[in-house]
């Protein structure tokens, strides 16, 4: 009997000796369980976060994709196409406008230097009739109707002067004008 009482503390101390090994091991994995737990969260925290951002990702390329879209439509409308069609004709023409124009004003400034010249030549020619005249010499009848004449030029000339200087500055302001059109047209 002494051994079955012996082999019952035995078992006793075994079963003891269980109980505390499965509550260590039960601690064991309850802290375990606990630290995954925690992990679980933050890990459902983090994904959460990231698919946020990428349904925002999504949400503004859906937004740039239907905007890009509406733009190329635009873009290849008939009705683009034909204002930009036109508009390519307006450039086209004004440029050649703006080449005449260019000629034109080149043109002016020849005609404009040429009685630039004549003029000189001519206050050059009046000077010396002023000085002869103031020589004291007698005029005569010939030098009076050469200084008529030479007047008659001078008022000619300055109103011809006068005609071109004006055609000058409407052609310039012309040419401003289309200038001003073309850069708006370029900037369209």
């Amino acid at each position: 009997m002494a051994g079955d009482e012996e082999e019952k503390k035995n078992d006793d101390e075994k079963d003891l000796e269980l109980d505390l090994m499965a509550e260590a091991e039960l601690l064991r994995l309850t802290r375990q369980f606990r630290i995954m737990e925690g992990d679980k969260e933050a890990y459902k925290d983090e994904a959460q976060k990231i698919l946020r951002r990428q349904r925002k990702a999504l949400n503004d390329l859906e937004k740039e994709k239907l905007e890009v879209t509406r733009l190329l439509k635009l873009s290849k409308s008939a009705r683009n196409n034909r204002l930009d069609a036109e508009k390519a004709r307006k450039m086209v023409q004004l440029a050649g406008e703006q080449e005449v124009l260019i000629t034109a004003i080149d043109e002016e400034k020849m005609h404009l230097s040429d009685l630039e010249r004549e003029i000189r030549r001519l206050e050059k020619q009046i000077a010396s009739q002023r000085l002869k005249m103031a020589s004291g010499r007698p005029i005569s009848s010939q030098a009076g109707r050469e200084k008529k004449d030479i007047a008659q030029k001078i008022q000619l000339l300055e109103n011809r002067l006068d005609g071109v200087m004006i055609n000058f500055n409407a052609t310039l302001a012309q040419n401003t004008n289309i200038r001003k059109e073309i850069d708006h047209l370029v900037g369209e």
